[in-house]
């Protein structure tokens, strides 16, 4: 009896061993199918049972056939690896989400123009020393001397922008041989922006200089645009605060617009100091205004010499611009196509703002609810189903892309439905607030419109749990840090009224 016992236990520590073994033999050779890519020595076996779920064998190590160095290697390019996922860059529609590492070594000045968005969004800004790449020519101080200075300003709404004709910079500082006159101080990025400028950016202004001679050591031909750049990370305050009047200035002068407008030749530079790491630092602004020109951005307080550039315009200031073709250009240079025509099913997009990055303001209290009554009213409707995102785990190119792909946007109040401009035209958005905040419905109509976007709004009940609270629990700004609680009956007459304005252009 023990000897049949013996010989029993004997044969299935033999079956356990074999199935081991093979098991091992398997994934030596079959290392795309480990969680986590091929092994290093002393990681953990993992079996992949019939279904095809990895089951951790946490006993057994994989031998090692690689000679020390490839092991080294290997060992290097996996940390390399987790390195690069640790520093992905999130362009996100919350600044409290903006990450970023070190900027990278720069690649040539020449090769910029060539790259896709992504790539330059990656590359961290761009910003090189101006001495390394500045198209700057030396110039004798009797020549620089004979130099004549000229300034001609246009009335923008509230503020001037003006062109210079040899205007001197260095280190941050301006410069103009001529009279002494009212030039734009500060160097506005657009209308209006006064107040939030030295509210939030602490920017006092960049007083223009005047001195009876040009002492200048170098000159610069390309025309220059001198601005001040606005933070902001979503579709809105990129747009109207500086894209839009940035776009606006190159057409404004006729004798420098076919220069301006050139990537060859127009140069753009900052004056502000903003961060170059964190929240504040403009890596998304700056991405996109590269498309407008072949060399980095210049960052005027790195101008150590003292130069005269030929052709500079000092001043943004603008009360509209030319929105439909500053879309085009953009959608081309952001996403590489235009969006997605219109279909009998249209595809349906729930931007939410229950993030766990969003602590109050604008979120769906009964949200759950919510999405469940959208999901039945467009399934009834179209036989499709919802697309239900958080727009802050999308890269602000891939956010575009998702928008162009959307034929109709729903969304509390919020730069995901800022996105709108990006949409087929005869598309849809639909925006809902809390009753403090029913009065922003107004910002993104107009985006919405111009880009001939049906833009709808309804005001929601307020979150029950907001009841009493004092305004400090609002941050002092109960219109946009409010949350809503939408009923459902009420959720599903306005999905049902977007649908009926879609079919009516689609058909």
């Amino acid at each position: 009896m023990l000897r049949h016992r013996l010989c029993l236990l004997g044969l299935t520590i033999g079956a356990t061993l074999s199935v081991v073994l093979s098991s091992i033999v398997y994934l030596h050779g079959r290392e795309d199918l480990l969680p986590n890519g091929p092994p290093i020595r002393g990681q953990a076996a993992v079996r992949v049972d019939v279904v095809g779920t990895p089951t951790a064998l946490p006993h057994l190590l994989l031998p090692t056939e690689q000679p020390p160095q490839q092991q080294q290697q290997q060992q290097q390019q996996q940390q390399q690896q987790q390195q690069q996922q640790q520093q992905q860059i999130f362009v996100t529609q919350d600044e409290d989400l903006w990450e970023k590492p070190a900027a990278p070594a720069l690649p040539a000045p020449s090769s910029i123009r060539h790259m896709s968005f992504s790539t330059l969004l990656n590359e961290g800004g761009l910003h090189m020393d101006p001495e390394q790449f500045l198209p700057a020519s030396p110039i004798s101080k009797a020549a620089a001397a004979a130099l004549r200075s000229s300034a001609a300003c246009i009335q923008r709404g509230m503020q001037k922008k003006c062109h210079f004709r040899n205007l001197i910079v260095f280190n941050n500082t301006f410069t103009f041989a001529g009279p002494d006159s009212n030039y734009p101080n500060p160097i506005y990025p657009a209308d209006g922006m006064v107040g939030p400028l030295k509210q939030y950016h602490k920017y006092t202004g960049h007083r223009i200089r005047t001195t009876k001679v040009a002492d200048c050591e170098r000159t610069v031909e390309r025309p220059t645009i001198f601005l001040f750049r606005m933070s902001g990370h979503s579709t809105y305050h990129l747009w109207q605060n500086n894209l839009g009047p940035f776009y606006q200035t190159l057409q404004q002068f006729p004798s420098l617009k076919t220069d301006l407008n050139d990537v060859t030749k127009l140069l753009v530079a900052f004056v502000d100091s903003k961060p170059t790491s964190g929240p504040k630092a403009p890596y998304l602004l700056d991405t996109l205004l590269q498309s407008f020109t072949d060399l980095p951005l210049i960052n005027a307080s790195r101008i150590y010499k003292k130069t005269c550039f030929e052709n500079a315009i000092v001043g943004l200031a603008s009360n509209h611009f030319d929105h439909w073709k500053l879309l085009q250009a953009m959608r081309l240079h952001v996403a590489g196509r235009l969006p997605d025509a219109l279909s009998p099913q249209p595809h349906v997009v729930f931007v939410s703002r229950n993030h766990k990055s969003v602590v109050r303001g604008r979120k769906i209290s009964n949200e759950d609810e919510v999405v469940r009554v959208v999901n039945e009213t467009v399934y009834s409707r179209t036989g499709g189903f919802v697309e239900y995102v958080h727009m802050q785990d999308y890269s602000y190119q891939e956010q575009v892309k998702k928008t162009m792909d959307s034929h109709i946007l729903i969304g509390p109040h919020g730069g995901g439905i800022a996105n709108c401009i990006w949409m087929q035209k005869g598309s849809v958005a639909m925006e809902m607030a809390a009753p403090a905040g029913k009065d922003l419905f107004g910002l993104y109509h107009s985006m919405c419109k111009l880009s001939a976007i049906s833009h709808l709004s309804f005001v929601a009940e307020p979150d029950p749990a907001d009841v009493g609270l004092p305004d400090s629990a609002f941050n002092n700004n109960r219109r946009l840090f409010s949350n809503l609680m939408i009923p459902p009956e009420k959720m599903r007459s306005e999905v049902n009224r977007a649908l009926d304005v879609y079919y009516k252009v689609w058909v």
